[in-house]
């Protein structure tokens, strides 16, 4: 955490940025009730251990009419299993099951030499993983647990493989979009269909 924080100070000091620094667990932020303005979350809920506590965190240090940013995949979306250190296969989690697809992860990542950062210390997953490191959060669930405390801003529906790093690089993604975009808006093919959970929402 310490290295983080130093290389966070480090950048902001080279752009002349005023910033404070500090590392916690998303379901106990170390802030006061009430005492921000935004809270931006990227590619991350996907991956802490109880979604519906972070959520509570981040409406508890929100001031009343404060936005909530979040940017994640679904844990349906094709190609974002995180398993990438293993395979790239998209749908390989609609196929086999989650015990399998760790196992085999695991298996992977033990017989290359160099593995030691990145290997798990157990096979088995952890109560709120469904796939390693990442809890199964879906566009569904995610809809339940933002509907009462908060209030919907924006909700964007883009279609899978039309924004990107890359997608500009490749006509025929941006082809196949075109056909994505109606089925982004039906529920259930959603969860395949859309690029990412993507909220902006305001504490009421």
């Amino acid at each position: 955490a310490d290295v983080f924080i130093e290389s966070a100070r480090l950048f902001s000091n080279e752009r002349d940025i005023p910033a404070d620094f500090s590392t916690a667990r998303g379901e106990k932020l170390p802030l006061d009730d009430s005492s921000v303005d935004a809270v931006l979350s990227f590619d991350v809920f996907e991956h802490v251990q109880n979604l519906p506590a972070v959520l509570d965190e981040c409406h508890r240090v929100l001031r009343p009419g404060g936005k909530l940013y979040t940017v994640f995949p679904s844990y349906w979306h094709p190609i974002e299993h995180h398993l990438g250190l293993a395979t790239n296969l998209p749908f390989i989690h609609y196929i086999f099951g989650s015990n399998t697809l760790t196992q085999a992860y695991n298996e992977t990542i033990r017989s290359r030499p160099d593995s030691e950062w990145y290997r798990r210390q157990s096979d088995k997953l952890e109560r709120w993983e469904r796939l390693p490191t990442i809890n199964g959060t879906t566009h569904r669930i995610f809809r339940d647990l933002v509907r009462n405390k908060w209030t919907v801003l924006h909700h964007s529906r883009k279609p899978l493989l039309s924004v990107g790093r890359n997608i500009t690089k490749f006509k025929a993604a941006r082809f196949l979009s075109f056909f994505l975009r109606p089925l982004a808006s039906i529920p259930v093919i959603d969860e395949f269909a859309l690029h990412r959970i993507t909220y902006t929402l305001c504490r009421a």
